[in-house]
């Protein structure tokens, strides 16, 4: 269906030739997309590639003792860790060696090692603790992109998947190792262990294309073609004829509800596995 069908099945529901304010029809037509895209999601399957940080150290805590200094071996590129209290720390190896203060708010410390190796020294005059102290190899584009160590690492499935509007099923891991593993899904958020690195098929509902008054079709959900006018309808004579606005969303309502009641083809989402791709 296209912009100008649409437009004239809407008017004819209306005993009219045409309809007379465009830009209200288009407004309706936007909003009745994403209503109808809810009521009747387009589903979509991708695969994206998570890649592992590559971590070459990993300190999970950190008891400092006030007056005295404790130090410990980083390898790689960069290094990040989280304080819980006020210190200081230094880091041998490069060619400066700059004593830094932190404290609580400062949140996660990043840092880089210039020399591809060194040592950090953790000082200061009251007791505190660090979490996460972790080194990370490869190529980061700034200090802010160094990754935080924690059990499970989140992933925005919207910045990956440009139509995402929310998960339709729990993803599956189909390459990597799957040793113990376990995903979560909370949102546009993947959850998933720190080390995993492999292939996740997506299977997503995603959201529709921009109406476009040129266009060769409007981007609607399968089976929803004779419905999708009467919602429009329903939107474009809301403030001038409440009667036929509610009397047109009554029949999308009913027809879309119909449309639920069809038992849609099932997808086995089992996968079975004994550690190994």
């Amino acid at each position: 269906m296209t912009y100008n069908e649409l437009k004239a099945q809407v008017a004819g529901l209306g005993f009219e030739r045409t309809v007379s304010d465009d830009d209200a029809f288009f407004r309706a037509t936007e909003r009745a997309l994403a209503i109808i895209n809810l009521d009747a999601p387009q589903t979509d399957i991708k695969r994206i590639y998570v890649r592992a940080p590559r971590m070459t150290r990993l300190y999970k805590n950190v008891c400092h003792t006030g007056g005295r200094t404790e130090e410990y071996e980083l390898y790689g590129s960069a290094f990040s860790f989280r304080p819980s209290g006020e210190g200081e720390y230094t880091v041998i190896g490069g060619e400066t060696e700059e004593l830094q203060a932190f404290s609580r708010a400062s949140g996660v410390v990043s840092g880089a090692l210039p020399s591809g190796r060194g040592i950090i020294r953790f000082s200061g005059a009251v007791d505190y603790e660090i979490t996460a102290l972790a080194s990370f190899d490869g190529g980061f584009a700034s200090l802010r992109d160094v990754p935080e160590y924690s059990e499970k690492r989140a992933v925005d499935l919207s910045l990956l998947i440009g139509n995402f509007s929310h998960l339709s099923s729990t993803p599956i891991c189909v390459s990597g190792n799957m040793s113990g593993l376990e995903l979560t899904a909370r949102g546009g958020r993947l959850y998933l262990p720190f080390t995993l690195d492999g292939e996740i098929e997506i299977e997503y509902c995603r959201t529709p294309a921009a109406p476009q008054k040129n266009a060769e079709a409007l981007d609607l959900p399968a089976g929803t073609e004779q419905l999708f006018p009467l919602l429009v309808a329903s939107f474009v004579w809301l403030d001038d004829d409440e009667g036929k606005a509610q009397y047109y969303m009554a029949l999308y309502r009913d027809g879309i509800n119909r449309l639920k009641r069809i038992e849609p083809p099932s997808r086995d989402r089992q996968y079975k596995t004994n550690g190994w791709a």
